[in-house]
C-alpha cells in the first residue's frame, strides 16, 4: 500500500457507520434524517467494497503567501443549485506571494491511486501543486502530527531549513468575479491574517461552527435519529444560516472595482517565500504504509490503517522548533 500527502482547504469528517473520509462541503441535504449536510465520498480509495484504503487526517498546516475566498458560484456553472436546493459554496485559495496572508489547510494520506482521482475532481478553477506554498512549521497553528512528518522528511533528505517544507497544496488558476474575501478568525501581532474554510466560513455566514460539529446523530442507514434531536436541530440552524448567506451574495455581488480592490495583483507588506529553496524538503512522493508507522510510531503516535486514525500518545521527538505565541 502507497499514500500520497495532500492537504484540502475543507473541513472533512469521518463518520462511524463506515469510517470513510467525507468531504463536508457547505451543502446541505434536507431529506436527511438527522438534517445533516450532503456528503461526498473523496478523499478514500474505492475499487469495491473488499478494497478500500481510507484516507487519513494527518493535521493542520498553515501556509504563508495565501489568500483565501469563498466561492458564490452563478447560474450556469456545474456546481451551481438554485432554489428549492441548498447551495454549495467553495473554498478558493489564491496564491498572494504576501506573508500576512497565510491559510491553514487540512493534510491527509491518501492512496496513490486515489490522488489523481482528488485532482481530477477538483471543483471549477482549482488545482494542487507540489512545492508552490510552503508550510510554516514554526507556526503554533501546524500541528506537531504535520511537524513530525515534515521533520522526518527534512533530516531524511539531508536538507538544512528546518521551518519550512512543501507538502502538495489546493489553489485557484483563476481569480474569478464571484470570489469573494475570505474573513480572517486569528489576526497574529505581526499583521498576519488567518484564514481557514469552515471557521471563515462560519464567520462570513454569521453562524456557529459549533453546530456543524453537532455530534450524536449520523446519517447511516443503521442508525435512524431520534424527533426533536438537538445535534439535527443545530446542524439544520448552520445549514441555513449558509443558505442565506449564499443567496443574499448571489444577490448583491461585489462590483467590479471592489473585486479589484480585492484581487491580484496584490500590494504586499512583506512577500512571502514561494518554491523551495535547496535546503527545503519536498513531501510530495509516496509512502509505504510501513514508513508511515514508523515515521509516526518515533515521534510518539500510533498509526490505524484499519480505523484510519493517527493518536498521539507519547512524546518521543528529538527535534524541537520554537513556536509563535498563539
Amino acid at each position: 500500500m502507497a499514500f500520497q500527502i495532500t492537504t484540502s482547504t475543507l473541513a472533512w469528517a469521518r463518520w462511524p457507520d463506515n469510517g470513510r473520509a467525507l468531504n463536508v462541503e457547505a451543502a446541505y441535504h434536507p431529506d436527511s434524517p438527522c438534517a445533516i449536510p450532503a456528503l461526498i465520498i473523496r478523499m478514500d480509495y474505492h475499487a469495491g467494497m473488499e478494497d478500500e484504503v481510507r484516507a487519513i487526517f494527518i493535521g493542520r498546516a498553515l501556509v504563508r503567501g495565501c489568500k483565501a475566498y469563498l466561492d458564490v458560484m452563478e447560474d450556469g456553472f456545474r456546481q451551481y443549485t438554485a432554489e428549492p436546493a441548498q447551495p454549495l459554496i467553495n473554498s478558493v485559495v489564491v496564491v498572494s506571494g504576501c506573508q500576512e496572508h497565510a491559510n491553514q489547510y487540512w493534510i491527509y494520506a491518501v492512496d496513490s491511486r486515489q490522488f489523481l482521482h482528488i485532482l481530477n475532481n477538483e471543483p471549477r478553477f482549482l488545482s494542487i501543486t507540489p512545492d508552490t506554498g510552503l508550510v510554516d512549521l514554526a507556526s503554533a497553528e501546524t500541528d506537531d502530527s504535520v511537524r513530525a512528518i515534515a521533520i522526518h522528511e527534512i533530516q531524511k533528505q539531508g536538507k538544512q531549513d528546518s521551518l519550512n517544507a512543501a507538502f502538495p497544496i489546493v489553489v485557484a488558476v483563476w481569480y474569478h468575479d464571484t470570489f469573494v474575501p475570505s474573513p480572517p478568525v486569528r489576526m497574529h501581532a505581526d499583521g498576519t491574517a488567518v484564514t481557514n474554510f469552515p471557521a471563515s466560513l462560519a464567520k462570513w455566514a454569521d453562524v456557529n461552527d459549533e453546530d456543524r460539529l453537532t455530534g450524536g446523530c449520523f446519517d447511516s442507514s443503521s442508525q435512524v435519529c431520534p424527533s426533536n434531536n438537538t445535534a439535527a436541530a443545530a446542524q439544520k440552524r448552520y445549514w441555513d444560516g449558509i443558505r442565506r448567506s449564499v443567496r443574499h451574495a448571489e444577490d448583491y455581488r461585489l462590483s467590479a472595482q471592489e473585486h479589484k480592490a480585492n484581487g491580484p495583483p496584490f500590494q504586499c507588506v512583506k512577500e512571502a517565500r514561494l518554491g523551495v529553496s535547496p535546503d527545503m524538503a519536498r513531501i510530495n512522493y509516496p509512502f509505504s504504509s510501513d514508513e508511515l508507522t514508523s515515521i509516526f510510531q518515533d515521534a510518539g503516535y500510533t498509526l490505524d490503517f484499519e480505523t484510519a486514525k493517527l493518536q498521539f500518545v507519547a512524546s518521543k521527538a528529538s527535534v524541537t522548533l520554537t513556536v509563535e505565541p498563539k
